[in-house]
């Protein structure tokens, strides 16, 4: 992580913007109640960063004044779950190698964000709100529901409830711990409000609560959806991770209900059907973008699971479409 993160300013770094502390009073008139603030500036234009942090959420938001369209590098020590409130002007997500993802004014959305693997394109006056779901909330949740910036999705629309929500933060009425346990339900409720509007489903059990590696294997799942198109193995995941793999395989299926060797296939077979669907690459390119070596067990696979071949597939999108 670059020095200037250590006290997390900030998770959009740019070679052109490096961001500086600021005191509270010396900052914006809707600088965030209690927040650690910082702003970067240059002949580009000057981005305000503000960060506070709680047990369910961590929050950063970004007011910027951009002359020309500015490349923020997203910097996360780790993959995690993000909501991402687009309050003002419009950005572009960008996925590595080439991936991209227009986010409106006045949406929302929910992505799995893996670290150096994503840029934010934006210009003009733009705030944006970003929500990182700690590890005690995204326990609760189906993360089924959570995209991968690679998928298409349908943002949501931040209904003028949740704007009433969003302007509550700005409060000067409460401080202290008073404060902070207010927003916090503040934040939980804005949450839960978007989550149930994404349709979010909740486990009925917590598995943070009862698997002390929670974390880890949740980094091991983030790891195999964003890179699906590698040789992925319970073995080459463990060595990776620095776990046994029996304890991998245990731990795995303990927490998320299914084993990992069945989540990676499912994980392979969904982002075949996705490129079969909509992109024109063959057979067997399709084969390796999802990681297998050799068409022929791709085949074989596909049309084991989903009783016919991704050719024939293919033909039945196209005839629908």
């Amino acid at each position: 992580m670059p020095k200037h993160m250590k006290n997390t300013w900030s998770i959009l770094q740019g070679k052109n913007f490096q961001f500086l502390p600021l005191a509270p009073e010396a900052c914006h008139p809707q600088l965030l109640n209690e927040t650690t603030a910082a702003t970067a500036a240059n002949e580009n234009g000057s981005i305000l960063a503000q960060h506070f942090h709680d047990h369910y959420a961590r929050a950063w938001l970004y007011d910027m004044q951009l002359q020309q369209e500015s490349t923020l590098h997203i910097t996360l020590p780790q993959a995690a779950p993000m909501m991402i409130y687009v309050l003002q002007g419009a950005v572009t997500l960008k996925t590595r190698p080439f991936h991209t993802t227009r986010l409106s004014e006045n949406s929302y959305s929910l992505f799995s964000l893996q670290p150096e693997q994503h840029t934010l394109d934006a210009a003009g006056h733009c705030r944006v709100l970003f929500l990182q779901l700690t590890a005690p909330l995204r326990s609760l949740l189906d993360e089924s529901h959570i995209n991968i910036p690679l998928r298409a999705h349908q943002p949501g629309r931040i209904t003028e409830e949740c704007r009433k929500l969003l302007r509550s933060l700005h409060q000067n009425r409460y401080s202290g711990e008073i404060w902070q346990l207010k927003r916090q339900v503040i934040i939980l409720d804005l949450l839960f409000k978007t989550l149930d509007e994404i349709g979010v489903s909740y486990k009925k059990t917590q598995a943070s609560t009862y698997h002390r590696d929670y974390d880890t294997l949740k980094q091991v799942k983030d790891y195999v959806q964003h890179n699906i198109h590698k040789k992925l193995s319970v073995q080459t995941l463990a060595t990776r991770f620095s776990i046994e793999p029996s304890f991998l395989r245990r731990g795995y299926k303990k927490v998320f209900h299914r084993h990992l060797c069945d989540y990676i296939r499912e994980v392979r077979l969904s982002r075949a059907r996705n490129l079969l669907q909509n992109t024109t690459l063959s057979v067997h390119e399709i084969a390796w973008e999802v990681g297998y070596e050799s068409s022929t067990s791709f085949t074989r696979v596909f049309t084991m699971h989903f009783q016919q071949s991704p050719s024939d597939f293919r033909k039945t999108v196209v005839k629908v479409i």
